[in-house]
């Protein structure tokens, strides 16, 4: 068998392409290629990072899988995570050996410049003790306000009590009722059955019962709890 790597010389997590060729006793000859992938034994790498984007007001869910770490991480304690150099919080080591580990980390709300649609920050994951021994990541900060995207029904009785489904865009990601306000006109909503019903990056989808108000219109506000309000 004959070898030879093909020129390029990646980073540590880049693709190497080679070429394996086997010559026959008859003089016929085979080649294959192949990749794999360059690692500096001494140097953690992403190799990947969702969702790569999410809103200013923080509190997305951010999973890396890290690999060529080394050493098993023992719980999300031993590591910190920093967005642009503000704070994050690692919340989950879901698996981790010497070499891949998968990390879950909160996205703390980010200043955005005034104006700026979108954001590009550097981000770190690192060991709590050690902040020489980690990896970089890149996160994409999303500047835009919330936005009630609907509300249904658009008519309620005076009386109160009506279930209501909202949706809402560039919202942080909530997991429970406790983590989220809703009111309409200043007159809170009634905190049960406040119900989550689908919440990511992108998306928010509660429902919640409508208080009593007199006839007209009603503006809807909703809050995160855990987030400063822009």
């Amino acid at each position: 068998f004959r070898t030879a790597a093909l020129p390029g010389s990646p980073p540590p997590g880049g693709a190497v392409g080679g070429e394996v060729t086997a010559t026959g006793s008859g003089g016929a000859s085979f080649t294959a290629t192949f990749t794999y992938t360059a690692v500096d034994d001494a140097r953690w790498y992403t190799t990947s990072t969702y969702p790569p984007s999410g809103p200013a007001l923080g509190g997305t869910s951010v999973r890396l899988n890290v690999a060529n770490v080394g050493l098993v991480l023992p719980s999300p304690d031993s590591l910190r995570a920093t967005f642009g150099g503000v704070e994050g919080r690692v919340f989950s080591v879901l698996s981790s050996s010497e070499s891949l580990a998968v990390v879950d980390v909160e996205a703390p709300p980010f200043p955005c410049p005034p104006g700026a649609p979108r954001c590009p920050v550097d981000g770190s994951l690192f060991l709590a003790g050690d902040p020489a021994v980690g990896v970089p990541f890149e996160f994409e900060y999303l500047a835009s306000d919330p936005i009630v995207k609907s509300v249904s029904p658009a008519e309620v009785t005076e009386a109160g009590g009506d279930l209501l489904t909202i949706s809402i865009a560039n919202f942080p990601a909530v997991g429970s009722p406790d983590e989220v306000e809703v009111s309409f006109a200043g007159l809170q909503a009634p905190s049960h059955p406040l119900r989550v019903v689908f919440s990511d990056a992108t998306e928010t989808v509660l429902t919640v019962l409508s208080p009593p108000a007199p006839a007209g219109d009603l503006y809807t506000l909703v809050k995160p709890l855990f987030a400063p309000s822009r």
